[in-house]
């Protein structure tokens, strides 16, 4: 099993304009608080070795999808520009993929 992001259209009137600091900061709680849930799943799964054995793969995407949130949160927490943001980034393939997104809207969303 791997966690890749869906593609998702990138139209003017899906895009968070003006975000808030305190809209921002309400989403990356809720990043938190989904990281939070999957890691005791993630626990209480890896705690029954069968389990281990059978779907490491699954456990392996589950600790990802954590690293993936708390990134997130900590990107909507911080200020700078965008661009400075990502470097704080630790999960590689997120930091890509923002970094990607972020030029194809630049060159207003053409592929």
């Amino acid at each position: 099993m791997s966690v890749t992001a869906p593609d998702a259209p990138r139209s003017a009137d899906r895009r968070c304009a003006n975000l808030s600091a305190d809209a921002a900061s309400a989403i990356a709680d809720e990043l938190v608080g989904l990281t939070t849930a999957l890691s005791e799943l993630a626990y209480d799964l890896g705690s029954h070795g069968e389990t281990v054995r059978r779907h490491m793969g699954a456990l392996q995407s589950i600790d990802l999808i954590t690293q993936i949130h708390l990134s997130l949160a900590d990107l909507l927490r911080s200020s700078g520009p965008f661009e400075q943001r990502l470097e704080g980034v630790v999960v590689e393939a997120l930091g890509q993929r923002l970094r990607q997104s972020l030029a194809q809207a630049k060159r207003g969303g053409s592929q």
